[in-house]
């Protein structure tokens, strides 16, 4: 039932960039990180939509996610069960949302602190689903790695385009990218920033001043209003493009 209802979120509620990013990446083969990748659904679009063969690395600490990515996948695609953080070799603690963890699996999760947002999300899946039992938040122990230790370990020189959707790390995930982003070896940025409604302008100045200094600028921002609510949170997909 959880995939069921994810596919339905995801199909109807959900922003699909790819199109757009596409059109700005003009490179014929490119190399695509997809951070928080879950099922892998951000990828599946754009395998589908682009008629290049890609170089694809995929990113989440969650154990299950191998299963997903297997299952999903016929092509060779690059897979690292590990969290994408401001630093690495780092044994941290990772929050799993059991009973939906594509929403609020995060090393910085505000999603289990947020009662109204269970709450609402919990009745929505008895709905659904009235005799199955609902899962609690679960804290397990995960390996971290920065992007330019990964990049640096794998010989990887560029990256076209970098996604990342890691419910609340998503700044972390960047202060690990420095040098890449230094050395002007990464193409476009397409980040969600969540959190809080309260502390959300100031994480998403954040984001956008620290990527200013490395000649990004944010060209498109696009609020995911099911987020919000009946919750006290906010999110947003935002797209960079170097100045």
């Amino acid at each position: 039932m959880e995939k069921v209802i994810y596919n339905i979120i995801n199909f109807f509620l959900m922003n699909d960039p790819v199109e757009e990013l596409i059109k700005f990446s003009k490179k014929k083969k490119k190399i695509i990180f997809d951070i928080g990748c879950y099922r892998g659904e951000f990828t599946k679009s754009f395998i589908k939509k682009d008629k290049f063969k890609n170089n694809y690395f995929l990113f989440d600490p969650n154990p299950e996610v191998k299963n997903f990515i297997k299952k999903e996948f016929n092509q060779n695609i690059n897979l690292a069960l590990l969290a994408v953080d401001s630093t690495s070799n780092k044994r941290k603690k990772f929050t799993l949302n059991r009973y939906f963890p594509a929403s609020g699996s995060s090393l910085n999760s505000s999603h289990k602190k947020d009662r109204k947002y269970n709450l609402s999300r919990r009745i929505f899946f008895k709905i659904f689903s009235p005799f199955s039992k609902l899962k609690n938040y679960e804290d397990i122990n995960v390996q971290t790695i920065t992007l330019d230790e990964f990049c640096k370990l794998n010989k990887i020189d560029f990256i076209d385009i970098l996604k990342i959707d890691t419910e609340g790390n998503d700044l972390q995930v960047l202060l690990g990218a420095k040098k890449m982003l230094k050395n002007n070896r990464i193409g476009l940025i397409y980040s969600e920033v969540s959190g809080f409604k309260t502390t959300y302008n100031s994480k998403l100045n954040k984001m956008r001043k620290y990527l200013y200094k490395f000649n990004f600028k944010l060209y498109k921002s696009k609020e995911i209003k099911s987020f919000s609510f009946l919750s006290n949170l906010r999110s947003s997909d935002n797209l960079f493009i170097k100045q």
